[in-house]
């Protein structure tokens, strides 16, 4: 057993938090939303995953590119974005609250424009809400130090989608469980001589197969949210709302996420402990 005291305080107290977080149920209004979509649920489903996968793959594209990096270099006071991994845990953090809340906004923002058109405007505000999101996760993994420039990333910021998309405790676990393999793989790659035998199992296809996997169950579980929408008379409220509450979930998972590997590359005896 690794001995805490070789964390500082204020990362044991970020330990306990993840783990916390990682054993707390999604919050209500996913519950909430796959309650009040069962009446729909046939619609809901008739979505092909095809094109949820096709969405998912454009959105990742044009959502890294879009994560800029400059400003995050600036406050950190980094030249590369690297060498985040090896400042203070609590300036990685004060870093990934900003993008956090700014991509709430942002999110609240476009839903409450989108909302006003109520369904008609689901098919423009899913497709901007998903670059969102996925831009945010990226942009929260440069606040560690993690540049999202292989295929290896692409899936890890794909499974920290699935996470904070999950409506029920049950879906996280899941995707929590998926996302811990690749983080122990990941962090492989930082260990001399094991790069080449990791990457044989990672890759491009990897990324595919994964997108196919996560399109189904992250087009239901967001589409339920949107559902709601349709509520005569509040699109513009509910969606400016229930977009803010899903960039809240995207942004918490990514940061807990994130803080969880960031700890890890620092104590690797922390690999074969932390959930």
């Amino acid at each position: 057993m690794m001995d805490e005291s070789q964390l500082t305080v204020y990362e044991r107290t970020q330990c306990r938090k993840i783990k916390e977080w990682e054993a707390a149920e999604p919050g209500i209004v996913g519950r909430a939303a796959s309650f009040l979509a069962k009446p729909v649920g046939g619609l809901v489903q008739m979505i092909p995953t095809g094109v949820v996968a096709a969405a998912l793959k454009s959105a990742n594209f044009v959502g890294k590119n879009l994560a800029d990096v400059q400003d995050i270099l600036k406050e950190g006071e980094v030249t590369a974005v690297e060498l985040l991994r090896h400042k203070e845990l609590r300036l990685c953090d004060a870093l990934a609250d900003g993008v956090h809340n700014r991509s709430i906004g942002l999110a609240a923002a476009e839903g409450g424009a989108t909302g006003v058109a109520g369904m008609a405007g689901l098919a423009a505000d899913i497709p901007a809400l998903m670059v969102l999101v996925l831009r945010t996760i990226h942009k929260i993994g440069y606040c560690y130090g993690y540049a999202s420039r292989t295929a290896e990333e692409d899936s890890f910021a794909l499974q920290i989608l699935a996470a904070a998309s999950a409506n029920s405790l049950q879906e996280k676990a899941g995707a929590l469980m998926a996302m811990e393999e690749l983080g122990q793989r990941l962090g492989a790659l930082t260990v001399p001589g094991m790069e080449p035998v990791v990457r044989e199992s990672l890759g491009q296809d990897t990324v595919q197969l994964l997108i196919q996997r996560l399109a189904r169950q992250v087009g239901l579980n967001l589409t339920k949210r949107k559902l709601m929408e349709a509520i005569p008379g509040l699109g513009a409220l509910v969606g400016a709302a229930m977009n803010a509450n899903y960039l809240q979930d995207v942004g918490w998972t990514a940061r807990r996420k994130f803080q969880s590997r960031w700890l890890r590359d620092k104590y690797p005896q922390l690999r074969d402990e932390q959930a």
